[in-house]
């Protein structure tokens, strides 16, 4: 039974990480499809689900991983959890020095503008913390804690302009009292771009409850067996409950909010439930139809990895008087599809995915899974 959840799950945390690449390596610059680029502020487009899906099914991980230790505290399973929580947020730290080293930002071990947030620090944490609650607290005071993030969350957004899009928001107040603007991303908003970290501390707060959610739904998933109804039902009143919400509470990745924590949860559990009917219970998929995402799905952080230094690297080789990625553009795609077509976009984020598949065939047909 695990083994078969485990397919299911392994397609979906592939299909994310495929999702993520064409996402993040997109030809900025040029035309992209509205659905791979993320809401400017309030708002869902496609690329907004791609991370939380992630965060959804590392929780319904965290509850087969902690399984074989009866989901109890031991010192072993403890320091299991602290040491993947270190190597994720350190890898995280790496990760941004040398991007920033491959684009010519800094020049050696250069710290001041080192970013201690991103990515791979969030998922870290959230990681780790919501793991540590699943070991001491029981599945009803999980359910309490998830309520009480969510709500005191929105509280602090709601009393301290967290759904203005300014550097008084206190999201950005938070960042930038503890971190310096130097540390942290400066993303779009409307107005213009600012010291606001869609991955910053107090988001936290919601990315806890949000992987918690998936440990809940996993631990439902192994205890009713190939049954998902509960599965999509809490699919579905997550989602709805989300939407109904979002007239006082609006839809924000950005600042990670309530509302966007219920629908990301509640349509990743949709989607769960239906891949596991159509693959685990149906059997209605083929191997060759699902080996891209399984692929991915078993090395995810490796092959994110893999594609952010690949982004990076490909924009530092010189092709005439511009780059690879320009030079391919203006060259090829822009003249074959047109200046106000997407389509060169998406086929130059295809190509990336492609050469991180084919790294991933290598790893995965020789059964080489690198694991934090």
């Amino acid at each position: 039974m695990k083994n078969r959840r485990l397919e299911a799950l392994d397609v979906m945390r592939g299909l994310t990480i495929v999702l993520m690449i064409m996402v993040n390596t997109a030809l900025w610059g040029t035309p992209v499809y509205s659905q791979l680029q993320h809401a400017l502020w309030n708002g869902l487009t496609a690329a907004d689900l791609v991370f939380p899906f992630f965060m959804f099914i590392m929780g319904v991980s965290i509850s087969l991983s902690l399984r074989p230790f009866d989901f109890k505290p031991s010192a072993i399973v403890v320091k299991k959890i602290l040491r993947r929580t270190m190597l994720i947020f350190l890898v995280g730290i790496m990760l941004d020095l040398a991007e920033k080293g491959i684009s010519g930002a800094i020049s050696g071990l250069d710290f001041s503008t080192l970013r201690f947030t991103g990515v791979l620090p969030r998922l870290a944490f959230s990681y780790g913390i919501a793991s540590l609650l699943a070991l001491w607290l029981s599945r009803r005071s999980l359910r309490i804690a998830v309520a009480m993030l969510l709500i005191a969350y929105a509280v602090i957004l709601l009393m301290f302009k967290g759904f203005e899009p300014s550097i008084e928001n206190i999201v950005s107040k938070v960042d930038v009292a503890i971190f310096g603007s130097g540390h942290i991303y400066h993303d779009w908003v409307p107005g213009g771009r600012i010291a606001l970290d869609p991955e910053g501390l107090l988001g936290l707060l919601p990315s806890v409850a949000h992987v918690l959610i998936g440990y809940l739904c996993g631990r439902t998933i192994a205890e009713k067996n190939n049954d998902i109804t509960r599965l999509m039902l809490v699919g579905a009143v997550l989602t709805i409950t989300g939407f109904a919400l979002s007239a006082g509470i609006p839809i924000n990745k950005k600042v990670w909010s309530p509302t966007f924590v219920m629908i990301s949860c509640g349509m990743g559990a949709s989607l769960l439930g239906i891949l596991i009917y159509m693959i685990d219970i149906r059997k209605a998929t083929r191997t060759w139809m699902t080996l891209p995402f399984r692929v991915f799905g078993v090395n995810p952080l490796a092959l994110y990895v893999l594609s952010s230094l690949l982004g990076c690297l490909l924009w530092e080789i010189p092709v005439g008087q511009a780059s690879l990625p320009a030079a391919l553009y203006t060259n090829l795609l822009q003249p074959l599809f047109g200046p106000d077509s997407a389509m060169p976009s998406l086929i130059y984020s295809l190509l990336v995915v492609t050469a991180c598949y084919l790294v991933g065939l290598i790893l995965y047909r020789r059964h080489i899974y690198i694991k934090l």
